[in-house]
């Protein structure tokens, strides 16, 4: 989606966007800071990090993000990204899933084995049973699964 038309939807000025790359074990994280308005990019910096603790690399580096734009935070104390899980097995096995989820069509089947596998690592992994019941709804959309059983699984796992 076009920046501005995210920033008119939010009301909002500018917008923090970012990207992830991984390379063996090593990460890099992208993150720009940009007008809303017009596109202009009036912040960005990279940050290279060895993938040991994905959940420590996120909190390192949002704090690294907030310090870098001066945002005032309510609370030190308080973390600034929750994965939804302690498990990082259960959570990449979530971001997978989600992953296929959003290519759609033929994806679906192995987004379901992707959020299956995430809720069984965690059984109270909240967002990987929401994306296990929007792969099971999407799956009767796409007509890869009838309704009288796509449907009541999804309702399961909502």
């Amino acid at each position: 989606m076009d920046l501005r038309t995210v920033g008119q939807q939010l009301n909002v000025r500018t917008l923090l966007e970012g990207s992830v790359r991984r390379s063996g074990d090593r990460l890099r994280v992208s993150a720009q800071l940009v007008n809303a308005a017009d596109g202009y990019h009036l912040w960005s910096r990279q940050y290279d990090r060895e993938l040991k603790d994905l959940f420590a690399i996120q909190e390192e580096i949002a704090h690294l993000i907030a310090q870098s734009l001066e945002v005032t935070l309510d609370s030190e104390s308080q973390p600034l990204v929750r994965g939804g899980t302690e498990n990082v097995e259960a959570f990449k096995s979530f971001i997978r899933g989600r992953g296929l989820f959003f290519q759609r069509g033929p994806r679906l089947p192995p987004a379901v084995e992707y959020f299956k596998r995430a809720v069984t690592l965690d059984p109270k992994y909240a967002l990987a049973w929401s994306g296990l019941a929007d792969v099971y709804n999407m799956a009767g959309f796409y007509g890869l699964a009838s309704p009288e059983t796509c449907i009541p699984q999804a309702k399961e796992a909502a």
